[in-house]
């Protein structure tokens, strides 16, 4: 097949894009974008595309809506190969509300997962030890590690600036990369690079902004260290022309 194509949103054919209509289901295009933002995040949980079942797995963890529980489940045991996504869903139903629901939701993922990263990740969510200590920090105690060491672990941006974002954090509440230890700072350093190698097998980007925020005058939002390793894409922004420096708009382009 050759030209534009597109995925039918509801059974995922691929087909040319100037059709109206799915030439495998004759689901009417049109009809389905009229669908509901929650019901297109369901739907988008069986695409056939890894990113987009990701941008799904995070939304539904900020909506925080627990009915949506058995749907991230059977997503997971779809995907048992997915380890990376399958940890995501635990983190997303670890910020749902705790009911009956969830609870059983994360008690399947602990007994019927394949990967043991994602059973036990699952496990200690289940006891809620993935919960941080009261509203303090959210990045203490974080439920599902996408990579760690003994000093450090990466997670996906619950709110990324593009695919693939990730954040570098030191296991250590400590507020900045200057009060960090150096033996902090090469545990980063050392998932900064596996992270990159991650991120170029998943997403391959074509580029990348790496940045800390540092106090409230640099943009720090919350006081636990964190490194964003952002992936860029060619056409993400009409003119990447000076990268961070973009964090004053004014003295971006020079």
């Amino acid at each position: 097949m050759s030209g534009p194509q597109q995925f039918c949103g509801q059974c995922f054919a691929l087909f040319p894009a100037e059709a109206t209509a799915c030439p495998r289901c004759a689901a009417s295009l049109d009809r389905l974008s009229e669908r509901d933002y929650q019901e297109k995040l369901l739907v988008a949980l069986d695409h056939p595309l890894a990113d987009v079942r990701m941008r799904a797995i995070l939304a539904f963890g900020l909506r925080q809506q627990p009915e949506v529980a058995q749907a991230l489940l059977a997503c997971a045991l779809r995907h048992p190969v997915d380890v990376i996504e399958g940890l995501e869903i635990v983190n997303s139903l670890s910020r749902l509300d705790q009911g009956q629901p969830v609870r059983s939701a994360l008690a399947s993922l602990a007994a019927d997962h394949p990967a043991h990263a994602v059973r036990e990740a699952a496990l200690r969510a289940n006891r809620g030890e993935h919960a941080p200590p009261s509203a303090a920090c959210p990045f203490c105690g974080h439920a599902a590690p996408i990579l760690q060491n003994d000093l450090a672990f990466a997670v996906f941006d619950n709110t990324p600036v593009n695919p693939g974002h990730l954040l570098l954090l030191p296991h250590r509440h400590v507020a900045t990369w200057f009060e960090a230890t150096t033996d902090e700072h090469s545990a980063l350093f050392s998932l900064l690079e596996a992270g990159r190698e991650m991120l170029e097998a998943r997403y391959r980007p074509d580029g990348y902004n790496i940045g800390i925020n540092v106090g409230d005058a640099g943009g720090q939002t919350i006081m636990h260290l964190h490194i964003h390793l952002i992936p860029r894409y060619h056409g993400d922004c009409a003119n990447p022309r000076g990268g961070v420096r973009g964090v004053i708009p004014a003295r971006q382009n020079y």
